[in-house]
Formats: C-alpha cells, structure tokens, sequence
C-alpha cells in the first residue's frame, strides 16, 4: 500500500504496541528521533558496530528505546530478522524500515512473514547503474537467491566508483506486501530545515566530511583553505567526518574543531551558520545554509558532479543548496550575511 504524502494522521491504534526500526545508516536518525512517540519507537536494530554506537545516543535520550545489532552471516541473519518479524507479528508491534542501504535479507524476512509496517526511504538509486543479477557484487546473497528461486524478486545495482573504495552494489525488493505502508522517497523530510536568519550571527561553520570520487587530499586542502579564510572572518570551524571509518577522509587542521564523527550529523545542533561539505546526505538538512563544493574539485568527472546533484534533487526536490565555484565566492557569502 502506497501514500503520497508523509502524514502518520490516525496511525496511533497501529502503533499502540509498539514499533521496531531497522536502520543501516545514520540517515533516518533525526526522523527517528522527532518520530519516536508518534510510531512509539521501542527498538532500533542496527545493521553494523558502528551504527549500533551511534544509534546508542537515543538509550540515554529515550530510554524507553533499545538499541542492538543483529548477528553476522546470510542465513543466520535471515534466521534472525524471520524471527524478530514473527515475534512482533504475534505482539501486534509494527516494523518500520528505511533502506538507505540494500538489504535484501531483511526483504526476504519481510516477503516470508508479512509484517505490518512502514517503509519510509530515505534515498532513491538514481545516480547508480541498475545492472543483472550476474554483476551483483553481493555473491553469498545472490547466490542464495539464486538458490531459493526468488532472484526475479528484486532489481539490481550498482554504485559509482568512489575514491579508494570498493563498489557498492544494492538489491532492492520490486514490490513490498500490502501490510507495508509505503511513502515515496521525494516525500520524506524529517524536518523543515532551519533559515539562515536563526542561526546566522553564531559565526559558527560545520564541515561534513567524507569520501568522495575524487581524491582526499584535494578535498582537505579545500576545507584547509575555506578555514583560514572563515577564520580570519571570525569564523569558528568545526569538522564531523563520516560515521563510517572506511568513508572518513581524516581532516586535522588547528583551525578546526572535532566533533564525535559517530554522532549522526541528523541530531547536531542546528546553530551553525553555514554548514559545508561535497556530497553528503545531511547537507539537506539544513536548507540554504548548505553549501557544496562539488564545483571546485577538478579531479572529479563532469558525470559524477551531475549524478551527485542529482542525487539532492531527487532526494528533496527543490532543495537550496549552494554550489560555489571558488573559496572567494564563499568569502562573498559571509560577507553577504555580515553586512546585507
């Protein structure tokens, strides 16, 4: 069952025992957060370590909310999630999901039980290559869909190669049963995103780091170079690189201040005046304030400067993120701000 519109209007009889998040990303965090006592939240699983740290957050804040990982391995995790589904099914508890990343493990567990639930995506896979099943990167769970006849199920893609990493491959189930309320993915903002005038006289600037196609270093010497300029203007700098260890790109300058990178960008504070980075997720957060510099980084193909744009588009269509072309260009938007 589909909506076109992100309303949770009427579901509170639904929700009364009790839903359980699956999360494979922090993307949904700030949703989950401002959402917990609408779908009264009582569990998040998450799908790795370091997810499962950063989700942590919501024990202290909420604890009425439980957060755990599920074990390791294809089939034990089939087992697993088939389990937790039956589980909920029988408590009359809900399940909601958000496929930031593939997981076609969990569909399975999904098609075989037949939950009541939601399905609320964060991000389509418009800027990745939609390819067979014998290109599927994901060999143990192709071939166990292979095995089990259920392959035609889901549809098949591919990531675009990012700087130092592997690609990522995704299966993405073609059609959830009618017990899983399904919103589309253009609808889903968790929040309205904060103006500039709110926050604008803090002088403070967040970095969002993380790989990107094009080289860490060129990217680090961009943001090195946007410190000393936004210092000198009185700016304070702060960096939070990517959740994922293998994704941080490791950003150290004297200039800028740390800030915990297993804390999901979704739950920051929004007092920043500006918040920078090249083609991170979170950076639709935080509306005008947003600036990209996608532009600036010339090892980067003109292809995968338009899919990232892209990607923002179709995520939040309308969005108002700002593409500078040059450090000065940003130097003129503090200046804008300073003196209007």
């Amino acid at each position: 069952m589909n909506r076109t519109q992100l309303s949770l209007d009427g579901i509170g009889e639904e929700v009364k025992n009790g839903t359980i998040c699956i999360v494979a990303s922090t993307l949904p965090a700030d949703f989950i957060a401002s959402k917990s006592n609408d779908l009264n939240i009582i569990r998040v699983v998450a799908m790795t370590r370091h997810l499962e740290a950063c989700f942590k957050t919501f024990e202290s804040k909420s604890p009425s909310i439980r957060v755990s990982m599920p074990p390791s391995g294809t089939l034990i995790q089939l087992f697993y999630f088939t389990g937790l589904l039956c589980v909920a099914k029988l408590r009359g508890q809900r399940v909601a999901f958000f496929h930031e990343c593939s997981m076609p493990i969990f569909d399975l567990a999904v098609k075989f039980v037949n939950p009541k639930g939601f399905y609320f995506p964060q991000v389509t896979l418009i800027s990745w290559e939609e390819i067979k099943i014998e290109d599927y990167g994901g060999s143990k769970k192709a071939a166990l869909l292979k095995m089990l006849g259920l392959h035609s199920l889901f549809r098949y893609y591919r990531s675009r190669e990012l700087n130092g990493q592997e690609r990522v491959y995704a299966a993405v189930l073609c059609e959830y049963p009618r017990n899983i309320l399904s919103f589309p993915a253009k609808s889903f903002a968790s929040s309205t995103p904060p103006e500039k005038s709110l926050s604008e006289k803090l002088k403070k600037i967040l970095f969002l780091t993380g790989k990107t196609a094009a080289p860490n270093t060129s990217q680090i010497t961009i943001y090195k170079d946007i410190a000393v300029m936004a210092t000198t203007l009185g700016f304070k700098c702060y960096v939070k690189d990517h959740p994922n260890p293998d994704i941080r790109i490791g950003l150290r300058d004297y200039r800028v201040e740390e800030i915990d990178p297993t804390v999901p960008a979704e739950l920051l504070d929004k007092d920043y005046s500006w918040v920078v980075g090249v083609s991170s997720h979170s950076l639709l957060a935080f509306g005008d304030r947003a600036v990209s510099f996608v532009n600036m980084l010339t090892e980067m193909s003109a292809e995968n400067k338009a899919f990232c744009k892209a990607h923002y588009e179709s995520s939040r269509p309308g969005n108002r993120i700002n593409y500078i072309d040059s450090v000065n260009e940003f130097k003129n938007l503090l200046l804008a701000v300073e003196d209007p």
